[in-house]
């Protein structure tokens, strides 16, 4: 058996990025503190729990590549690597446990200069013994030694696995102390796959009025309208959609009925409270049929989706609200929910299930236009006393709310006032902002950074303080 003088460091890598890890770091696994989904990488697989739920539980992972750098001191002498699986199995029959590549290969600057044979061990470990040959050299100099290890087509056997699950490697480095008697020398962790659904959400924003998509407010001047794109109508609602996930998969989501709940304070659109839609205000889901509850604190649209299939292939139900520019638009916060009723067929037609997937987004975050200043500097102590006035210039009170941050970075609030902004008028808050920053922690002493916000179309706040009731500091705003 061929023994590595020097030391070794493993990495499971991206096969384009091959050799991106920490000097000095005996093993490293990328991705072993990061989700599979987010990573999105060579190494790390996601796997569709609707194709598992049909029995196609053996998958081909694409594989990996360790990093081997012979010039990082530390490990003398390794005999071997262990890779260890939980959350799955390697396939029994160890000829298939790389498909078509019965042994992988070691790699110096894209050339092959090895290779070595698997050795299966058990169904949850691998062993690779290594012989490079004459081929493999070592150097005193971290970085200067690189060689990869390729293993592709591994096939993992998920039997059992569901949605949330994930499959973890551990990677050891071992020498060998005696007949098959081996310590492990360092070792390090990370995800390669996880079991995600093949469905998922995404907002659906047309016209939006979501201010967490789009930014759209409520007019603060008549509060009759939005800001921005058609005043008067807006859209929102879900897109349900095949993310195409690696491995799994299914050929087909058949079509079905599906659900979307929408929750949230639809009451202005019953303003005379009689159950029923007011004159002038129309609420439309395409093909859907709608139907609020009695309260108007939710409703429901029902249809009907062809078939989905592939990445990208998606179901957009979306709902339109035209008002009449009669009526306040309140402030809003509603969250979407899509029951959808599904059938999965396997690539081959040899297995058929079916199942409900749900998933809740939020669909709609209305808020009231609103002017911001901010004071940079406003000193507080027992000699110094602050000022603080807000012109409203619109013609609606104004709702106001502060923040603020101390020299130590300490932030307080946001709280909001009970003191309002009286509409074409004048409104002193200085005693009223000072409460509510003692109110959050503020020691009363020291300097404040400020931010007031004034729920009105157009603002303006003056700030000044004075020191022993003589000296005058103006502060200036900036919006």
């Amino acid at each position: 058996m061929k023994t590595f003088n020097k030391t070794l460091l493993a990495a499971f890598v991206a096969s384009a990025s091959a050799g991106a890890f920490a000097a000095g770091e005996k093993i490293t696994v990328p991705g072993a503190n990061d989700g599979c989904w987010d990573e999105g990488t060579y190494y790390c697989a996601s796997v569709g729990a609707e194709g598992l739920a049909l029995g196609n539980d053996v998958i081909t992972h694409n594989g990996f590549d360790f990093v081997i750098d012979a010039g990082v001191t530390g490990m003398d002498d390794i005999d071997r690597i262990l890779i260890e699986v939980s959350g799955a199995q390697f396939t029994l029959d160890a000829d298939t446990i790389f498909g078509d590549e019965a042994v992988g290969n070691l790699t110096k600057d894209g050339a092959t200069v090895g290779s070595f044979t698997p050795q299966l061990q058990t169904l949850n470990s691998l062993a690779l013994s290594f012989d490079a040959g004459e081929n493999f050299t070592t150097t005193a100099t971290p970085g200067d030694s690189m060689v990869n290890v390729e293993l592709r087509n591994l096939k993992l056997d998920l039997d059992g696995a569901g949605l949330g699950d994930n499959v973890q490697v551990t990677v050891k480095a071992q020498k060998l102390l005696g007949t098959n008697n081996f310590t492990t020398v360092s070792q390090a962790s990370g995800t390669v796959a996880e079991v995600v659904s093949q469905l998922g959400l995404n907002t659906f924003s047309g016209t939006s009025i979501s201010t967490r998509y789009s930014g759209e407010t409520i007019n603060a001047t008549n509060r009759l309208s939005f800001t921005t794109g058609s005043a008067l109508e807006t859209t929102l609602g879900l897109s349900l959609q095949d993310r195409g996930v690696n491995y799994a998969s299914v050929e087909a989501v058949s079509g079905g009925e599906y659900a979307m709940t929408v929750t949230g304070d639809f009451g202005f659109l019953d303003a005379d409270g009689d159950g029923e839609l007011d004159e002038g205000v129309a609420v439309t889901a395409g093909t859907g049929d709608i139907e609020f509850a009695e309260d108007f604190s939710s409703f429901v649209v029902t249809n009907s989706a062809a078939a989905i299939s592939g990445s990208g292939s998606n179901v957009n139900q979306d709902v339109k609200i035209e008002l009449d520019g009669e009526r306040e638009i309140p402030e809003l916060s509603a969250t979407g929910t899509m029951a959808f009723n599904y059938q999965t067929v396997l690539p081959s037609n040899t297995a058929i299930g079916g199942g409900t997937f749900e998933e809740s987004a939020l669909v709609a975050s209305w808020a009231l236009q609103g002017v911001t200043t901010t004071f940079s500097y406003m000193p507080y102590g027992p000699s110094i006393s602050q000022i603080l006035f807000v012109t409203n210039n619109g013609y609606n009170d104004g709702r106001i709310t502060v923040s603020g941050w101390d020299e130590a970075g300490n932030k307080y609030g946001p709280v909001t006032l009970d003191k309002v902004a009286t509409a074409r008028g004048v409104t002193k808050v200085t005693g009223e902002v000072e409460q509510a920053m003692l109110a959050e922690g503020f020691s009363g002493r020291g300097a404040l950074k400020l931010s007031i916000t004034v729920n009105t179309s157009s603002a303006e706040v003056y700030g000044a303080y004075n020191v022993g009731g003589a000296d005058r500091g103006y502060v200036p705003a900036q919006q």
